[in-house]
């Protein structure tokens, strides 16, 4: 008695430990996996905004460099004042994310009346600081005095040709702006997004969870895990804390910004990343207290049933082994098969495949492949490997009830001459994350169309259909004249407008068995399947130049209008793809040298003896 209540107290124990050890290891390792992914997100999107907050300051400061040159460079004060008056109006018009441009004399008197009154900045820490310098400084969060909202101000010294201290231009970056920004990224439902200077001092913030709100500005109020993540002295870095602004705990990563003294905070809330694994904890917790349930109630009365006799022991002892066979056997479906019939499938079968406990028992096993090929190829195969070494393995597509396609691990065992035993794992989600990052490492992804690695791939598909059909195939390279412009006048985002415009009107103009492809920045190549020579790669190509010209709004009543530069190339499937690539490169800056927005294009007609007609 003692030893049978023994032995059946320790294997509770024993499958309550096993158990609760191997949930907690999955969700430990869940919850892991999740942090990770949203410690990724949270540190792409701050390496990105800081990008971003770069470019517009590098913007800015390039602008107060350009007038502090042209300022030294003034013969005369009369001189001096006009290039400032011009200059104010210019920049002032480019720099779109700049709320007042202005000039201070040295005596730190502000030309412009604010408020009725003349502003004097003679005695402002920026005012100071760059009449000594010769690079632009920053200001601490500060109130603007014509807008009464919060800014940062960005400072130049200017000075004359003999050094002497002039005034200096400034520019006024107000949190509003700086927020608005911030409220186009997708940050989830209680994310945040904040912008400190060094002196961790905060300058903008936007929270969806208290949109809009200025709490805080000016002020260093942070928490002490940044402080220490700071103190590392690392550029970037993330933590998870409650934020000491609203006390909601985030995943937040920060990246300070390269060559200004600020800081991009973005903040994931855990709660939102953590919430599919709070439910899976409940669930998991839930099913442990169950089967623990019914083991310890199996366990109780197979100790009152069988506590007189040795065969009750040994009963026990085998009761326990099978609730540990269940156990194993839950997740992977087993299935027992007699002359291509399913003679016993257990619960995991039933579950992957749709069915109900008990209902594909009798079924022939052609009810779980797709086809009826699929059915007799798998049947000679998997048999004919039984037959011979007794075991055959395959991973392949089959259906649900459902009808639904998923992919399954399958192996098989012989039993005896007509019965084998087979073992199914669910392997669908894998194969579908395969896909995505096998799609995702062949397309561009801001446009969508296919990037430079798929490119090269169809063009030897392309090249190995041409010399086995005995017909031509052009490889266009393109390069838009007049982005960078726009980039510059307009921003990234306008840019990213055109560029994508781009694409959709290069995809729509072409043939279906064509491909476009982004090869970065502005330059695109279009490979053209099956051509006639190079006059009708050229009627192609004029019919995209044609589509690119036409106007494109970047924002609601503004448009721009690009050009572009092409050199074609037409192989035939004896073509070398480097040579076509590098000779449509080459004819691409051809056109660029001789006046831009045209096309112009090259035959090869033998690789192997160089020989060319170029028209």
């Amino acid at each position: 008695m003692l030893r049978l209540a023994s032995l059946l107290v320790f294997s509770n124990v024993a499958v309550a430990s096993i158990l609760i050890f191997g949930v907690s290891l999955s969700l430990k390792n869940s919850r892991n996996a999740d942090i990770y992914e949203a410690q990724q997100a949270a540190a792409n999107l701050a390496n990105s905004l800081s990008i971003e907050i770069g470019a517009q300051m590098h913007l800015i400061e390039n602008s107060l460099s350009t007038i502090a040159f042209r300022v030294s460079d003034a013969n005369s004060e009369d001189e001096r004042n006009k290039i400032v008056t011009k200059e104010l109006a210019e920049q002032g018009m480019l720099l779109s994310q700049v709320s007042n441009l202005r000039f201070a004399d040295a005596s730190g008197a502000v030309g412009i009346k604010i408020n009725g009154k003349t502003t004097d900045v003679s005695e402002f820490s920026h005012f100071i600081s760059a009449a000594h310098a010769e690079r632009m400084v920053f200001s601490e969060p500060v109130v603007c005095d014509d807008s009464n909202e919060w800014c940062i101000v960005l400072a130049r010294g200017l000075r004359t040709k003999n050094g002497d201290f002039y005034g200096l231009i400034y520019a006024e970056v107000e949190s509003d702006a700086l927020m608005t920004r911030f409220s186009r990224l997708d940050m989830g439902a209680a994310g945040a997004i904040a912008l400190r200077t060094s002196a961790l001092n905060l300058v903008a913030r936007f929270s969806r969870s208290d949109p809009w709100s200025k709490k805080g500005l000016g002020e260093k109020i942070v928490s002490d895990e940044l402080l220490d993540q700071l103190a590392k002295g690392d550029e970037r870095g993330w933590y998870i804390t409650p934020t000491a602004l609203d006390h909601i705990e985030r995943i937040t990563a920060y990246s300070r910004i390269e060559g200004y003294p600020l800081i991009a905070l973005t903040g994931l809330a855990t709660d939102e990343f953590l919430k599919n694994w709070r439910a899976e904890v409940f669930r998991q917790a839930l099913l442990v207290l169950m089967v623990l349930g019914i083991t310890a109630a199996y366990s109780y009365y197979l100790f009152r049933t069988q506590r007189a006799e040795r065969k009750a022991r040994l009963e026990a002892v085998s009761v326990v082994q099978q609730q540990s066979l269940m156990l194993e056997n839950n997740l992977v479906g087993m299935m027992k098969v007699r002359e291509r019939k399913i003679a016993w499938a257990n619960m995991a079968t039933s579950r992957i495949f749709g069915y109900e406990s008990g209902q594909l028992d009798g079924r022939p096993s052609r009810h779980l492949y797709l086809s009826d090929e699929d059915h007799q190829r798998i049947g000679m195969a998997g048999y004919a490997a039984l037959r011979n070494d007794g075991r055959y393995s395959v991973q392949l597509q089959m259906q649900r009830k459902s009808g639904e396609v998923i992919w399954i691990d399958l192996s098989g065992a012989a039993v005896s001459e007509k019965e084998s035993l087979w073992m199914m794992v669910d392997i669908d989600s894998i194969k579908r994350s395969e896909k995505n990052a096998q799609d995702l490492a062949l397309s561009d992804s801001l446009t969508g169309i296919a990037n430079r690695r798929l490119f090269d791939l169809r063009l030897e598909g392309a090249l190995s259909n041409a010399r086995r059909n005995n017909h031509l195939i052009a490889v266009c390279y393109m390069d838009l004249d007049g982005f960078k412009k726009i980039n510059d006048a307009y921003g990234h985002d306008a840019g990213d407008t055109v560029l994508c415009q781009t694409a959709k009107r290069l995809a729509e103009a072409v043939r279906g068995n064509d491909v476009v492809a982004r090869l970065g920045g502005d330059e695109f190549a279009v490979l053209l399947n099956s051509v006639e020579g190079t006059a009708g790669a050229t009627l192609v190509m004029q019919r995209c130049l044609e589509q690119i010209r036409e106007s494109i709004e970047i924002a609601p009543g503004k448009y721009v209008q690009i050009d572009a530069s092409i050199g074609i190339v037409v192989g035939s499937g004896d073509s070398a793809p480097q040579d076509l690539l590098r000779r449509a490169d080459e004819m691409m800056y051809a056109v660029k040298k001789g006046g831009k927005g045209r096309i112009q294009a090259v035959a090869i007609k033998s690789v192997s003896k160089n020989t060319e007609e170029v028209k």
